[in-house]
């Protein structure tokens, strides 16, 4: 019966409609893996629009508050805006670096000579997460 039962395996996976659905199923996955892909790198593009605009309205925001206020008052809308608990992360510092207000204690150094801003990893200090995070920087000429 086990010669038997193995001829008939063997005929089964040789045989055209075995074939046919075989190749139907690879056909689907690809599919299915291309759409994937392509739902993926959309979502990513709209959500780092959205990022990018939301970052460019902030940094609008604060440009008024330092047109309005000088570089006491918008050493204060950043203090404001940069509490613990708070999303935003913020870093003031004057011509020379020297940090005149927000949440991060130094310009993250993979943005260090970076006029256009990018992504860097940071951790939240004292806070129950420990966990490194990326955020994302643009520069934000304030004061001329």
């Amino acid at each position: 019966m086990t010669a038997h039962h193995n001829n008939s395996f063997a005929k089964t996976l040789s045989s055209a409609a075995f074939r046919l659905s075989a190749a139907v199923l690879a056909a689907f996955v690809l599919l299915a893996a291309g759409v994937a892909i392509a739902l993926f790198q959309q979502t990513n593009g709209v959500l780092s629009e959205q990022v990018i605009a939301t970052l460019k309205d902030e940094a609008a925001t604060l440009s008024r508050e330092a047109e309005m206020g000088g570089l006491a008052g918008l050493t204060e809308a950043v203090r404001v805006r940069a509490r613990p608990e708070g999303p935003g992360l913020y870093y003031l510092g004057d011509e020379r670096g020297n940090k005149l207000a927000g949440n991060l204690n130094r310009i993250p150094s993979e943005l260090v000579g970076s006029p256009q801003g990018g992504v860097f990893r940071y951790d939240r200090g004292a806070s129950a997460d420990s966990r490194t995070h990326l955020g994302v920087a643009i520069p934000a000429p304030l004061i001329p």
